[in-house]
């Protein structure tokens, strides 16, 4: 018998001479008499519980019950930040824009409207998941609630896949338990964003992978691929780790029939999952793809001259998802001298960060090499949110609870003994968390993008830990040097200091918290939040921006101009801080020099839809039909969705005496927004109700 069959006999002593036999094509009789050569027949096998990885088996009813204890944990602890947090900015989703986005997206799918443009350009499986909850009652809450129970759920397999690996239930627990306790996992877990069903399902489709392996499973295998094609509707980085799996579902023993057994049903559950979602792609751009199109833009983010290994703003695109794809998409046409498709800017953005990295190939390599730091680092990079901002607002999240510094040493260590001395299961695993950082540095380092990953980095650090635990127990000195020493750079690694990163100033939370006050009409502490962004700051051309929407919002028309003009000074591309000063141009009579302000943004950017509809307005009560209609057409060219746009091209038809025309604009505006009275009474007094 080979060695590798060997070694594989060696891996799965729980198993009976019968099923070995099965799985590596050779006779029962063949397997006992090999077994008892190696000193591991059937009376002389360790005892699985305390044989270490070789051992690992299937869960009995005590391991269900250490599963159910960390659920328990996760429960408790996610349960007491949601009460404290309830009435907090926490509890708020204009706090953070992503949540915004996806609540409008499942709303629009409330509605039935399956086909909202909008929602491709996301997690496209998440606003479903909001919807159905949002259905069967009408609160965010329930949503929160679903993802806590959704997260201890995730606990549980953080414990089941441990024992996979290590075989051990103490270690297994642990790194359930760090899981548990990890002070990322509990804050994500209560706001409406995509990441806590991502872990989940991660979870669940690598338990599925390992269970359908162990049993040969058709129907498990077809269950996993159904699993890995919901994660890959919410994230794309399972694409880098697909051809990794079909290689190892290949090789692993045995390699017979079993391998097409194993890859055939698990691409018919993918394909089960993803195809629908190709399809309504296809519906909505026409592109028969179940990936949304904004990568090429976040590649070009991560890949500039500007980038610092996290996310940062491009000067004339918005931070708001919605709006960020769109303007992404009518920049890259302005620059490619064409009209581009959603999918063909995402291959510009694309080819644009792609060759930076061929013309600076050392500056590149040093970026690169800062994002593998940052992933690595005990610092949690924000995005829109900032974890460390939030904590004061929930007395859970202030305590003393798990973070990447305690977890990431030990995780290097568990993923440095699995590629030296593991098995094919727990090697497979390794490999995922490789991929999964190639993803996240070929874009850019965030909380967001490496939180996914944390689980499975649980996992490694409870078999880390185990290895730490029998290394000090045995006093071996080799051994005991080895962990030490890889544990000891570990430390260095993720606790290094890389300050010269750029430190959280909160200054952006200010601005979002700013934001938030604002869209609940509390201007005055809207007012002094973005004022303490801008002191941080002081070139934080956005929080001046949204400061002078609160003054102009709170009647303070003189303090708005001269905040947008700030704005200006700071970046004067910011077609926003522009078009809004051109509107108090407007409020205050000063119509001419209002219509020069929207044409000289129209001039750097033809698709500000914006800047066309009011200069549509004062074409319109100047009486020139023509350039208004001109002007409310190209509107809603740059922005299919500007309802009010399309209103006003029905006023300014109706006032031309084209009827047909008009009540085409009125009926397209009802579309988008059944509720507007103003289109339809419109519409109605023409006769086209």
């Amino acid at each position: 018998m080979k060695k590798k069959q060997r070694r594989y006999l060696a891996e799965n002593t729980h198993k009976t001479p019968e099923e070995l036999a099965r799985e590596l094509g050779t006779s029962p009789a063949e397997v006992r008499r090999v077994l008892d050569e190696m000193g591991l027949g059937r009376k002389k096998a360790p005892a699985p519980a305390s044989a270490g990885p070789a051992a690992a088996r299937p869960e009995g009813r005590t391991e269900l019950l250490w599963a159910g204890a960390a659920a328990a944990l996760a429960l408790l602890v996610r349960a007491a930040h949601f009460a404290a947090s309830r009435s907090t900015p926490l509890a708020d989703p204009a706090f953070v824009l992503d949540s915004t986005f996806y609540l409008e997206c499942a709303r629009a799918l409330l509605k039935g409207d399956y086909l909202y443009a909008p929602s491709v350009t996301g997690s496209p499986l998440y606003p479903f998941f909001v919807a159905i909850l949002l259905a069967v009652g009408d609160q965010l809450s329930l949503v929160r609630a679903a993802q806590i129970l959704l997260d201890s759920g995730s606990a549980a397999l953080v414990f089941l896949l441990a024992l996979r690996l290590t075989g051990d239930r103490k270690s297994a627990f642990f790194g359930a338990a760090l899981y548990a306790l990890y002070g990322l996992a509990v804050f994500y877990s209560t706001l409406v964003l995509d990441t806590t069903l991502l872990v989940f399902l991660q979870l669940a489709a690598a338990w599925l992978i390992l269970e359908a392996h162990r049993r040969s499973s058709v129907k498990l295998w077809l269950g996993a691929g159904a699993v890995v094609g919901l994660v890959l509707a919410l994230k794309t980085n399972w694409l880098l780790f697909l051809p990794v799996f079909a290689v190892w579902a290949v090789l692993t023993p045995p390699r017979d029939r079993s391998a097409v057994k194993r890859l055939l049903p698990f691409l018919a559950g993918l394909a089960l999952v993803l195809l629908p979602l190709a399809a309504r792609n296809q519906a909505i751009e026409g592109r028969f793809s179940p990936f949304p199109t904004h990568g090429g833009l976040n590649f070009y983010i991560g890949n500039r001259a500007e980038a610092t290994g996290q996310y940062a703003r491009i000067e004339g695109i918005s931070d708001e998802p919605i709006r960020q794809v769109r303007e992404s998409v009518q920049r890259a046409s302005l620059e490619a001298g064409r009209e581009l498709s959603p999918a063909e800017a995402s291959g510009f953005w694309f080819r644009k960060g792609a060759k930076f990295l061929v013309r600076e190939p050392g500056q590149a390599a040093a970026l690169w090499v800062r994002k593998v730091r940052l992933f690595w680092n005990v610092r949690e990079a924000p995005s829109n949110t900032n974890f460390e901002f939030c904590r004061p607002y929930s007395a859970v999240l202030k305590l003393p609870l798990a973070g990447f510094g305690l977890l990431g040493p030990l995780a290097l260590l568990g993923l440095f003994l699995a590629a030296k001395e593991g098995d094919f299961r727990s090697r497979l695993w390794a490999l995922f968390v490789l991929t999964h950082m190639l993803t996240v540095v070929a874009l850019f380092v965030t909380d967001r993008y490496r939180f996914p990953i944390v689980p499975f980095l649980a996992v490694f650090a409870a078999s880390g830990a185990a290895a730490l635990a029998a290394a000090l127990r045995s006093r071996e000195p080799a051994r005991l040097g080895l962990c030490g020493s890889v544990l000891a750079v570990s430390l260095f690694v993720v606790h290094a200091d890389l300050s010269a990163a750029g430190p959280a100033s909160f200054s952006v939370d200010h601005n979002n918290l700013g934001n938030t006050l604002l869209d609940q009409g509390r201007f005055d502490e809207a007012i002094a939040e973005y004022r303490q962004a801008i002191e941080i700051q002081p070139g934080y051309a956005v929080a001046h921006f949204n400061l002078a929407n609160a003054y102009d919002e709170k009647g303070d028309k003189a303090a708005a101009s001269s905040e947008y003009l700030q704005a200006l000074a700071i970046d004067p591309a910011y077609a926003d801080a522009r078009y809004n000063l051109a509107l108090l141009d407007r409020e205050a009579g000063r119509g001419p020099e209002a219509a020069a302000a929207f044409e000289e943004i129209l001039r750097t950017n033809p698709y500000y839809a914006k800047a066309h509809y009011s200069l549509g307005n004062l074409r319109l009560q100047e009486g020139r039909l023509d350039e208004a209609i001109g002007c409310f057409r190209k509107a809603v060219e740059a922005d299919p969705s500007y309802v009010n746009a399309y209103v006003n091209l029905g006023n300014a038809y109706r006032s031309k005496g084209d009827a047909p025309a008009a009540v085409s604009s009125y009926k397209k505006a009802l579309e988008l927004n059944p509720g507007h009275e103003k289109a339809r009474a419109a519409l109605e007094s023409l006769g086209g109700a």
